[in-house]
């Protein structure tokens, strides 16, 4: 649709709902295709989410097959549905002020500007926040996951996909196929075939553990800190459109292995410590041994994953923004595969003769 036509339907969408007359000042986008801006009405304030349906399936079928295996969200349904979700199981996700589906609209409550990532570069203490963070993982893993999220005013009810192997198999695949590439580098049908088998083997070990609400992009550029609120709800998360069932390590690795800030290892330890130590104190049989080599294997693949994610950003789409990332991500992903478990000598061996060097 060309932009001037979008820029009517949002401007409809808007009238109807009452903001037809609020400033618009467009937000710093994120690594999807979405588009957000801040709404301000007199004291009111609103997020507009402009997601329009089909995802970035519009770009090339590649795209579109990605979206399909890797469970990414193509409409606003899923966001609707999570966050309604969360709401009612007492977390504080954004409210649905408005809503026109078909269109990829939605009207968001505003969390304001207190991000945990500025919070941090202005010198926040960590500690407390990260301590929530962790805290709020806690609950939500220790909450039994439907098998059908209910209905919403705006979509029917939503099954959650799994973090299945195909998902996982098609995340790793962008390695391959962007950032070896650009690296000057080629990973050989045999090499492939070796590297997707040790993760066929690793799945097992990355799928461990009780199934939970995996929010997938659990990060400090998208945790806000809402102090007004109590308890857990002082911890305000957005961006859940692709959350899955999975692993409650991947949500953990995803916050401690922030590839858009430094998050010391001395901290990132701190906090696996309390995320294990309220784990143990809900669930008796709780493997700590297997939550830290689910952790290792999570950090592995997520790593990987970003590795291609932030090659294609910048050289598909030209998002070079994201190129900046990569050697803090090169950084997480040795230390998760410095770990002395057993499972993972094979993937060991196999980064050792394919990834190229760190600083090459």
């Amino acid at each position: 649709m060309p932009i001037s036509d979008r820029q009517a339907v949002i401007g409809q969408f808007l009238t109807a709902a009452g903001w037809g007359q609020a400033d618009y000042k467009p937000l710093a986008g994120d690594a999807s295709y979405r588009r957000y801006a801040r709404l301000s009405s007199g004291a009111a304030r609103a997020i507009l989410m402009d997601a329009p349906p089909g995802g970035d399936a519009p770009k090339q079928h590649a795209a579109r097959e990605y979206n399909a295996v890797a469970h990414l969200a193509v409409d606003c349904a899923p966001f609707v549905a999570v966050a309604r979700y969360l709401a009612q199981s007492g977390f504080s996700a954004p409210r649905i002020l408005a809503g026109d589906m078909a269109a990829g609209l939605l009207l968001l409550e505003d969390f304001g500007d207190a991000l945990y990532f500025d919070l941090f570069a202005q010198g926040q203490a960590e500690l407390p926040l990260y301590g929530a963070a962790i805290d709020l993982l806690l609950a939500l893993h220790s909450r039994p996951l439907p098998a059908l999220l209910p209905e919403t005013p705006y979509c029917p009810a939503y099954r959650v996909p799994g973090f299945d192997k195909a998902a996982v198999q098609a995340e790793l695949a962008l390695m391959l196929d962007w950032y070896l590439p650009d690296q000057g580098r080629d990973a050989s049908a045999a090499a492939r075939r070796e590297f997707e088998d040790i993760w066929d083997a690793l799945y097992p070990h990355f799928a461990s553990g009780p199934e939970v609400l995996v929010l997938r992009d659990y990060h400090a550029q998208n945790i806000f800190w809402l102090p007004d609120r109590a308890g857990l709800q002082r911890v305000g998360i957005i961006d859940f459109q692709d959350a899955l069932r999975g692993s409650a390590a991947y949500d953990l690795v995803s916050l401690l292995e922030d590839a858009r800030r430094d998050v010391a290892p001395e901290l990132a330890s701190n906090m696996l410590a309390r995320y294990c130590e309220g784990a143990r104190r809900s669930q008796p049989d709780f493997d700590v041994d297997g939550f830290h080599l689910a952790c290792a294997i999570a950090g592995v693949q997520r790593n990987t994953r970003l590795l291609g994610t932030f090659t294609r950003l910048a050289r598909r789409d030209g998002k070079m923004f994201y190129l900046g990332l990569i050697p803090r991500v090169r950084r997480y992903l040795e230390r998760a595969l410095a770990h002395p478990h057993p499972q993972l000598q094979s993937l060991q061996c196999w980064m050792a003769a394919h990834l190229p060097p760190a600083d090459g």
